[in-house]
């Protein structure tokens, strides 16, 4: 069983004032009993989750067969990473283990806390970054790997710029996924090449990436990393 680090853990951790989470304003506690199930994956997600008490497994299915990810004790949030992607849909099963006290995190009132708070914008790419290793289907292809890339870096538009700083993020999608800065500058390049980014310099000289096709840069990318897989040798 695990706590989870995930963007509200870290904002209730630092929150400077002692209210309780259950007692804050817009949240909303719910009981499940032993086997219930709180959200199936593929659904519409358009809450986040803390437990307030109680068990609860996230699994998804494989070939078939329940595999089990992950067991969340007391005070684990659950379910914000659908609300943080664009067609909010659940990707895994959460079903209380036992008799559990929920606290549901409304999609509105979650996204007022979010911008309250910068570094659980930072801590969102952790909780992405996790999960999308977690279903993805192609873990060691080098396609997978950029759309991972890409679906932080839109999160990071979605919730900024355009205009990243390039230090930064390239600092903090490496930490999101594990992996070398050369790496992920590499995977950049590539992206650079697609037409997907452009590398240059801010009006102070700083070094930024600027991503192209603004609110439809996602849905871009996507299609290029289609075009790469279908072509690129298994």
């Amino acid at each position: 069983m695990s706590t989870q680090f995930t963007p509200f853990t870290e904002y209730i951790k630092n929150k400077p004032d002692p209210e309780p989470v259950s007692k804050m304003e817009g949240f909303q506690i719910q009981h499940y009993g032993k086997g219930e199930t709180i959200f199936s994956k593929g659904a519409r997600g358009y809450a986040a989750y803390v437990i307030k008490s109680g068990e609860v497994e996230i699994s998804i299915g494989r070939g078939g067969k329940k595999s089990v990810l992950t067991v969340l004790g007391e005070q684990a949030v659950f379910g914000e990473v659908a609300l943080l992607t664009g067609n909010h849909t659940r990707s895994a099963t959460a079903t209380a283990l036992e008799e559990s006290q929920i606290i549901r995190i409304p999609k509105e009132v979650f996204e007022q806390y979010l911008n309250k708070s910068p570094r659980v914008i930072s801590a969102c790419l952790v909780a992405i970054a996790h999960r999308l290793n977690e279903f993805s289907t192609h873990e060691c292809g080098r396609p997978a790997t950029l759309e991972r890339i890409a679906r932080i870096l839109d999160l990071l538009r979605v919730h900024g710029s355009t205009e990243l700083t390039y230090g930064p993020t390239l600092s903090a999608v490496a930490k999101a996924l594990v992996k070398p800065e050369d790496e992920i500058a590499q995977d950049l390049t590539t992206m650079e090449d697609f037409n997907l980014v452009e590398s240059g310099q801010d009006s102070d000289g700083q070094q930024i990436i600027t991503l192209l096709g603004g609110s439809r840069f996602l849905e871009k990318a996507l299609k290029v990393f289609a075009m790469i897989e279908r072509v690129e040798p298994v």
